[in-house]
């Protein structure tokens, strides 16, 4: 039996409302976009004591199978310079991404610390998980210019 397909969508405008096609990276970037590249990246730093427009995302069931989904995990790897976090957190209720301090990521990711999302089960066609919001928050101390690739893992159990 072939596995289940899935794919990693993120949500943008007003309340979140702009489902992006499958994605393979994502920017923490300054502006509210789903795009990935180095000149997004490069275009819209992040300003030393500013936040990212934090990122909502969601895993979504593509193509099904017998088997179902769950329990849905992020990971954070790689080493941040100081003065910048990562932040993450989950929830089931759109809203508008923001640069302000977000109020769902409110989770520090350590790095190498997995974190569980979503422990619904999902088996059906279009199926989407709850949103992980991630924000990347840095001090007017943090240096300028891009930090190095942070590598996000997403797994999940099958059953």
């Amino acid at each position: 039996m072939a596995d289940a397909t899935t794919s990693l969508r993120v949500y943008t405008g007003t309340n979140a409302g702009t489902e992006s096609a499958s994605q393979t990276g994502i920017d923490l970037v300054s502006v509210d976009n789903a795009v990935n590249s180095a000149m997004n990246r490069s275009d819209n730093e992040i300003v030393p004591g500013t936040n990212s427009f934090e990122k909502w995302m969601r895993i979504k069931l593509d193509a099904a199978n017998d088997h179902m989904l769950t329990n849905f995990w992020i990971e954070r790897a790689g080493d941040l310079p100081d003065g910048v976090i990562i932040k993450m957190g989950v929830t089931d209720d759109p809203a508008t991404p923001t640069a302000s301090t977000s109020t769902v990521a409110t989770t520090t990711m350590a790095d190498g610390r997995r974190y569980i999302f979503d422990t619904n089960v999902y088996d059906t066609n279009d199926d989407a998980t709850r949103y992980v919001v991630v924000q990347e928050q840095t001090t007017a101390a943090a240096a300028n210019g891009s930090i190095e690739t942070e590598n996000f893992e997403i797994g999940w159990s099958q059953t």
